[in-house]
């Protein structure tokens, strides 16, 4: 016999009651109803809609504490997680909402609800080298209502969180909508240069039409150095691209990298002939 569900709408939505159902949707106002933590009248608490009022206070909310072997004094610096809690926006609205609903039922919606699922994992466990790469891909989803969420929880990534730009750039790679190429560029920026990213995977991105996206490569690139002299090849061809700080920045990437300097060395005493001091600063650098 099914269960029947009062919506905080109002409307009585039916659902089975032998478990093989964790949600339902509400037909009248598109709210996701978890069934558990329901009260013996059907009726939703309100910290399980989805939909609920604007006068609901989300409770705090912390991501379990993280164990450093051999240091257990030690305490981890604030991450995306952190900074997204302490932001004045991520107190008020649906995405607090939302993620409070999230983090109670995230890991009971496994099966009937991946986006869920996703951003669950990620918000309780935001040190996972895949947290941020599960954000992303709900970010870039499209889903009417875990897309805002995720998008917001991208708008606090920074550097602390480079050990997700690999994941995050192949799926720059894959991506054929425009928002999502957007998102996945702004994330990138946010996070910011970083060595800790596959060469391969730059050198695919090297040809990106995105300026942006290219000089990040080449930043990424100069740090990583001589490890990535596999690179040089599509570095020369930027050479003779008209943007002045993409030229710049290859310049400066050759010289960290110092392969086949047969090849190099006559590039960078060009750059000390430039007529821009820039130019001539930046050859003389890469020539050291």
């Amino acid at each position: 016999m099914p269960l029947t569900v009062n919506c905080q709408c109002g409307a009585k939505v039916e659902a089975p009651d032998d478990g093989s159902a964790t949600r339902v949707n509400c037909p009248n106002c598109g709210a996701a109803i978890f069934l558990m933590g329901l009260s013996e009248t059907g009726d939703v608490p309100e910290t399980y809609g989805i939909a609920g009022g604007e006068d609901f206070e989300p409770a705090e909310i912390a991501p379990p504490p993280v164990v450093v072997p051999d240091s257990s004094s030690t305490v981890r610096p604030p991450g995306w997680f952190d900074r997204y809690k302490a932001s004045p926006e991520s107190r008020k609205g649906e995405r607090a909402k939302m993620v409070e609903v999230i983090v109670k039922v995230g890991s009971a919606a496994t099966a009937a609800d991946p986006f869920a699922a996703a951003l669950y994992h990620a918000a309780t466990r935001p040190d996972a080298e895949g947290a941020i790469a599960e954000v992303a891909k709900v970010a870039t989803s499209g889903h009417p209502v875990y897309t805002p969420v995720a998008v917001a929880f991208l708008e606090h990534v920074g550097p602390s969180e480079a050990k997700g730009a690999s994941a995050v750039l192949r799926m720059l790679l894959d991506a054929r909508d425009p928002q999502a190429q957007l998102i996945l560029v702004q994330c990138l920026q946010r996070i910011g240069p970083t060595p800790i990213v596959h060469v391969r995977d730059l050198i695919a991105a090297l040809g990106s039409p995105q300026s942006s996206i290219y000089l990040w490569v080449v930043q990424c690139l100069t740090l990583i150095g001589p490890a990535a002299k596999k690179a040089g090849d599509a570095l020369y061809k930027t050479l003779k691209l008209t943007q002045h700080d993409l030229r710049l920045a290859v310049i400066e990437a050759l010289g960290a990298i110092a392969g086949d300097p047969e090849r190099v060395v006559p590039l960078l005493l060009q750059a000390l002939k430039h007529q821009n001091p820039e130019y001539r600063r930046r050859g003389a650098t890469a020539l050291g």
